[in-house]
């Protein structure tokens, strides 16, 4: 938000005096993040948190239901308060999955509790471009592991690094007490 990589947009519906707000979107070709929050009507304060005040979170890229063979899954990040929360989810493109369109229309569709009627909100979704893609193709080998680090995508908000793991030999797993960990430095 402070070097102007989100979008601040108003977007809200309302039923029976329940308002569901967007208030900012940023991508970065890779990862949306949504800010939500709820505005209650007088004297319905809810001590539950929005987050479980809401179930059946689906969304639609340009109209088609986003499967998690293009996108991550939603995580739900904590927010400054019980009254918002933070969605995000990210592409599998580096994942053999698509790539999200440069920009798209973003579908958001929950139920609320207490509220029969479902809430349906557009949210327009730009990407912020600025990235830098690198294709290193770096390997090294430990006994029958081949590790290669085929690309790192770099944005102002997400680092995605594409990795590969081969075996070397005709074996089908690598032995337990082999573990591999990778750890970034910056």
């Amino acid at each position: 938000d402070e070097k102007g990589l989100s979008s601040k947009l108003n977007t809200s519906v309302t039923h029976e005096g329940f308002t569901l707000n967007v208030t900012e979107v940023v991508y970065d070709g890779t990862r949306v993040a949504i800010g939500i929050e709820r505005h209650h009507k007088e004297g319905g304060n809810s001590k539950e948190s929005l987050s479980d005040q809401m179930s059946n979170i689906e969304f639609l890229l340009n109209g088609e239901p986003l499967n998690h063979t293009n996108f991550s899954g939603v995580f739900i990040q904590p927010s400054k308060d019980n009254n918002s929360t933070i969605f995000e989810f990210a592409d599998l493109k580096n994942q053999g999955g698509g790539p999200f369109p440069k920009q798209f229309n973003l579908t958001l569709s929950t139920t609320i509790t207490g509220i029969s009627e479902s809430f349906k909100i557009d949210i327009p979704v730009s990407d912020i471009g600025n990235y830098v893609n690198l294709q290193p193709n770096v390997s090294r080998k430990y006994n029958n592991i081949q590790f290669t680090i085929e690309q790192i995508m770099l944005t102002p908000i997400t680092t995605s690094i594409t990795t590969r793991t081969a075996l070397l030999d005709k074996s089908t797993s690598v032995d337990s007490r082999q573990r591999m960990s990778i750890e970034v430095f910056d």
